[in-house]
């Protein structure tokens, strides 16, 4: 359901304008995993207003001090760990 949200608002992100109405899933999902659930799930707009908070300060010439790069586990070990071997 995370997922669908996330894909959901990503693909009317790229398309210039995001779409924050999530009824269709909420109803869909909110049967199987309740609707407690389901409106938890829906909230990751919290994490798509931080990414645009984020973009308005790179905009700006502000960008956050706190950023990280992400690293990915594929064998256990981050690609960071890799290239420091």
């Amino acid at each position: 359901m995370y997922n669908e949200v996330d894909y959901k608002r990503r693909q009317s992100f790229f398309s210039g304008k995001i779409d924050w109405n999530t009824d269709e899933l909420y109803f869909k999902y909110a049967g199987i995993v309740g609707s407690a659930t389901a409106q938890q799930i829906i909230k990751n707009n919290e994490a798509w207003k931080s990414f645009f908070l984020m973009l308005k300060r790179k905009k700006q010439g502000k960008p956050s001090k706190n950023i990280k790069k992400m690293e990915y586990q594929a064998t256990g070990k981050t690609e960071k760990q890799e290239s420091e071997m």
